[in-house]
């Protein structure tokens, strides 16, 4: 039997939207500085090489253009490579505790609930054994 997979991956989009801006904030702002800072390197040399000598200047000039795009499509790419891990991470995390909510929320209507399971690798594992014990006492005192 296959399993079924979630094909939702924003179950709580204010909550998801916020965690992932807050780690690419994170990486992203050292990556900038660090590449403000390579700017400012590459531009002191190529401006100590114009006063030395103007074949170094021109070669200098030249080459830093093409680091600079490397360098820039570098960020957008560790960018994307980003936004799509976080996603992925935060799907592990947040979309068992929706389930969790959904089925707490089944439960508190009424309901009788089915056994909570979560794929491999999403977290909070432990936490839906114990609702799951929580609830089979909860069914076996009525």
């Amino acid at each position: 039997m296959k399993k079924k997979l979630r094909s939702q991956y924003i179950v709580q989009p204010k909550l998801q939207y916020k965690l992932m801006f807050l780690v690419l904030l994170s990486i992203m702002i050292p990556a900038l500085l660090t590449f403000i800072c390579l700017f400012a390197l590459i531009r002191s040399i190529i401006l100590d090489a114009q006063i030395n000598n103007e074949m170094v200047y021109t070669t200098l000039f030249f080459l830093s253009r093409k680091i600079y795009i490397i360098l820039t499509a570098g960020f957008f790419f560790i960018a994307a490579l980003l936004l799509f891990w976080t996603s992925l991470f935060f799907h592990r995390i947040v979309g068992p505790l929706y389930r969790l909510e959904n089925e707490i929320d089944k439960c508190l209507k009424g309901t009788r609930i089915r056994k909570i399971t979560f794929r491999k690798h999403d977290k909070y594992k432990s936490l839906a054994h114990k609702i799951n014990a929580l609830v089979e006492k909860v069914q076996k005192s009525d």
